[in-house]
């Protein structure tokens, strides 16, 4: 169903990202890094494999929270 994932999660892997996966149904793909260091590394692993299979998107940093759900507005 997206036989570009193997090779963008091998590539990721080997960029650092201490795991990766489809997230949800599809179409975004999820890396998780234990440093700030292997961000750039992995960001670059996305891309070429990216760019590679002409596959279009971006790389989006953030960060987890423990905060849990938050109500931004109310109706």
């Amino acid at each position: 169903m997206y036989p570009e994932l193997p090779r963008l999660v091998a590539a990721v892997r080997a960029a650092g990202a201490s795991g990766a996966c489809l997230s949800g149904a599809g179409s975004t793909i999820i890396a998780f890094a234990e440093s700030m260091a292997s961000l750039t590394r992995i960001e670059a692993a996305f891309l070429a494999v990216a760019g590679d299979v002409d596959l279009a998107g971006r790389v989006e940093i953030v960060a987890p929270r423990n905060a849990g759900a938050v109500v931004v507005s109310r109706d």
